[in-house]
C-alpha cells in the first residue's frame, strides 16, 4: 500500500492586492512546473493588516520540503513578495526573501 506524499501549500498575495495579471500568474504557474511536474492551483481571497488580497493557493504532493521552501522563495523573488506563506501538515510558516 502506497503511504502517499505531504501536501505542501503555497499561499501566494498579489504584487498589488488586485487581482493577479497574466503576466504574474504566468511567471508563477512557470515557476512551479519548473520544479514539480504536478500541482492543483486555487484562487482565493486573504487577508492581510484588514485589507482583502486576491491569493493563489498552489497544493503540491511531495516529500521534498526543501524544494518547496526554494520554490516559494523564488516564486516571492520574482513577484515582488517580501513573504509566501507555507503550510505543512497544519503547520503555517512564512518563508522570507531574505
Amino acid at each position: 500500500m502506497n503511504a502517499g506524499q505531504p501536501v505542501h501549500s503555497l499561499y501566494v498575495g498579489s504584487p498589488d492586492g488586485g487581482p493577479f495579471s497574466t503576466a504574474d500568474r504566468t511567471t508563477l504557474v512557470g515557476e512551479v512546473i519548473s520544479c514539480f511536474s504536478g500541482f492543483t492551483i486555487n484562487d482565493a481571497q486573504g487577508f492581510t493588516e484588514d485589507r482583502p488580497v486576491a491569493t493563489v493557493i498552489v497544493r503540491i504532493a511531495t516529500g521534498d520540503t526543501p524544494g518547496v521552501q526554494d520554490l516559494a522563495r523564488s516564486i516571492g523573488r520574482k513577484l515582488g513578495q517580501q513573504e509566501v506563506g507555507l503550510e505543512l501538515k497544519g503547520i503555517y510558516q512564512s518563508i522570507s526573501m531574505d
